[in-house]
């Protein structure tokens, strides 16, 4: 066949198959929102944050946060108080002047956004029992590399105890750690006049990591050993370095809202399985309840404990990290407040 030929039956084939094919139009219309609100109030006197935003695409995490929102946290008794908005947009702070976290008492929150009120459940605060055992363990791990080469990892390990009382709704508990390191600007000596600062690091320890003791139908009367930390030796313990503990009691549905998070979290499966559904709360939109809102607001009464180590509590044998090589150091080394979350004012506790 002629190969002019072949090329323009090729060319009519072409254009018949492109006019066989349907224009599926797209929708650019983008979804709807999903508002999450986050927050806690408790028996602690330090300042309390409510956090508004909408749901990042890829997970539950607040990525776009919300400015503007009118916060409001009420009481059983009737009294309210308007959450100011903080530097950090989408974080508003409950501090408590009006309406305290109380044992006892029941509180719910009401977030205004545009023309929309959210509102949560009323959750009563639980009692709790004063965590009163703490205490860390060095683990050493033998790490061995692809070339045979044996390498020493050493962590510290976070143990706390606590007795355990009978409550009218059942005794729930949930943990969260933090630390608070130093670092110290070391003396110049080619600078007389030179005052070292000292400042103060505080960072939580794997915030996805969820622990949780639902002692409601236990018959005993402590828990001791609970593990809560695993953290590598680094020179965050070169200095003062401290675990705090804080130990929450939750209600039945606070409880079984984080366990459904836990279950998520740990969720193992493969990339055939269908994704895991959004975890809703106890948040609801007062107009339309069916409006999907994520997030929580609890009434969690809190008691704090915490040790330290040092490095001979350790045998710290990390090199200086601003030692005699200036050469050799770090931003924090001349500036201690380079270091992110670093601040001059020293804990009351410290």
């Amino acid at each position: 066949m002629n190969p002019r030929v072949i090329k323009i039956t090729c060319f009519l084939c072409l254009l018949v198959v492109i006019s066989c094919v349907d224009v599926i139009p797209f929708d650019t219309e983008e979804p709807d929102q999903v508002v999450v609100i986050e927050g806690i109030i408790s028996n602690s006197d330090k300042d309390q944050y409510i956090k508004v935003g909408y749901l990042n695409e890829f997970g539950i995490n607040i990525n776009r946060p919300i400015s503007g929102a009118v916060v409001k946290v009420y009481d059983d008794t009737g009294k309210e108080e308007v959450c100011q908005e903080s530097n950090t947009p989408g974080q508003y702070v409950l501090k408590g002047t009006l309406v305290k976290g109380e044992i006892g008492k029941a509180y719910y929150i009401e977030v205004q956004i545009g023309n929309k009120t959210y509102r949560s459940t009323s959750e009563t605060m639980q009692p709790n029992p004063e965590p009163d055992s703490i205490y860390f363990e060095v683990e050493t791990e033998n790490f061995i590399q692809p070339n045979g080469t044996v390498n020493k990892n050493r962590f510290v390990n976070v143990y706390v105890g606590t007795p355990l009382i009978k409550t009218e709704e059942g005794l729930r508990l949930r943990w969260a750690t933090d630390v608070l390191y130093t670092i110290s600007e070391p003396y110049r000596p080619w600078e007389p006049l030179f005052i070292p600062k000292i400042c103060y690091i505080s960072e939580p320890i794997n915030p996805q990591n969820i622990h949780l003791l639902d002692a409601s139908e236990l018959e005993a009367t402590r828990a001791d050993g609970i593990h809560l930390v695993r953290k590598a030796i680094d020179n965050t313990f070169e200095e003062r370095h401290y675990f705090n503990v804080y130990q929450y009691s939750l209600t039945k549905n606070a409880f079984e809202f984080w366990e459904n998070i836990d279950a998520v979290s740990n969720r193992v499966g493969n990339i055939f399985d269908p994704p895991p559904a959004p975890i809703r709360g106890n948040i609801y939109n007062i107009d339309n309840e069916s409006e999907e809102v994520l997030g929580y607001f609890s009434a969690a009464s809190v008691d704090t404990i915490r040790v330290f180590t040092v490095r001979q509590y350790i045998d710290y044998r990390l090199p200086k990290k601003c030692g005699f090589n200036v050469s050799l150091w770090g931003d924090e080394c001349w500036n201690c407040l380079t270091w992110p979350n670093a601040t001059l004012e020293r804990p009351y506790w410290y």
